[in-house]
């Protein structure tokens, strides 16, 4: 059997949820420079109605622990904003992600920066809170397990008159640097060290998730399984500053390093951990979890035998096809 197949086979059986929401574009436009809003100072870093930004970044599902969730991002031409949009299932996982390939330097962060901000949206529902949303970072230019990540809810953090970025459901949200822990996947590092970006950071991801942040495994108690759809507009950098003229000199979009190359990516990737995932290919490929994830599906919701379950996966095939199954 291929994917494809049991990719049918979960279809019929009803789980994904379907895409609802707010689609309407707002007219707003943020510079490609330093931008204020009362106290706030904002440094766009990554803006979306550029279509090359999408292709800075690459997905990181459950599928590199077994799970079977997939995502993806991308660039919707003709609009300021990236769509990642996927499923998310529980089975052997529970997470979808994407995040930057590596810098090849280091992103410099102002001394006066004091977190990051997006802007972004939930159109799939409106139920965000049934979600762990989470921005990670890099401070290492390496490809390690750990990394900084920090949990934030899709609230607006503009709530003075003179704002009004909240519209067509558009969000902007900060996350402080000293909310950010140390982690090691879904773990965190028992007093793990601060985040500091005086160094510069070389990654930025973003990660949804049925795992809390704590230093054992939490999950989510009502998680929301299923169809996920996220805008998103702008990742940047914003300070506190009262004035703009104390601010260190501003980043610009021009200001962020090229990301590495795939090849170059993987070349700089531990060995041991290259080694990990080799074997993890090897005997967890995402197409065996996926069958076997469908194949879990049919036998619980259908009461098929195992038997049963496999012979439904070969007519299946066959009629796709257009062979006549014995």
């Amino acid at each position: 059997t291929d994917p494809q197949t049991w990719r049918r086979a979960l279809s019929s059986l009803g789980d994904a949820t379907t895409p609802t929401g707010n689609d309407h574009l707002p007219n707003d436009k943020t510079n490609s420079t330093t931008t204020r809003t009362s106290a706030t100072n904002y440094w766009p870093l990554f803006q979306f109605q550029d279509p090359n930004e999408a292709a800075k970044f690459s997905r990181i599902d459950d599928v590199i622990m077994g799970g079977v969730s997939s995502s993806t991002f991308l660039d919707q031409p003709g609009t300021d904003y990236a769509k990642w949009l996927g499923i998310c299932r529980t089975d052997g996982g529970g997470f979808c992600g994407v995040r930057t390939r590596p810098f090849s330097t280091a992103l410099p962060v102002s001394s006066d920066a004091v977190g990051f901000f997006l802007d972004c949206r939930l159109v799939s529902d409106d139920e965000p809170h049934r979600r762990v949303w989470k921005l990670s970072t890099r401070t290492q230019n390496d490809r390690g397990e750990q990394l900084y990540q920090a949990r934030y809810e899709l609230v607006d953090n503009e709530n003075d008159d003179t704002n009004n970025d909240k519209k067509d459901g558009w969000y902007r949200v900060r996350i402080p640097f000293d909310s950010f822990k140390l982690v090691r996947g879904p773990r965190q590092v028992p007093d793990g060290p601060a985040l500091n970006v005086s160094g510069g950071i070389y990654q930025i991801g973003l990660t949804m998730s049925k795992f809390d942040m704590g230093v054992n495994v939490t999950e989510l108690d009502n998680f929301r399984p299923g169809f996920f759809e996220y805008h998103l507009k702008t990742i940047g950098l914003y300070s506190l500053s009262s004035s703009s003229s104390s601010l260190a000199e501003p980043l610009s979009l021009t200001s962020v390093p090229n990301v590495l190359s795939i090849s170059n990516a993987t070349r700089t990737t531990p060995i041991a951990l290259q080694a990990l995932r080799l074997i993890g290919k090897l005997f967890f490929t995402e197409q065996s979890q996926r069958r076997k994830a469908a194949l879990n599906l049919l036998r619980q919701r259908r009461g098929l035998t195992r038997w049963r379950a496999i012979r439904y996966g070969w007519r299946s095939r066959a009629r796709s096809s257009g062979i006549v199954a014995a």
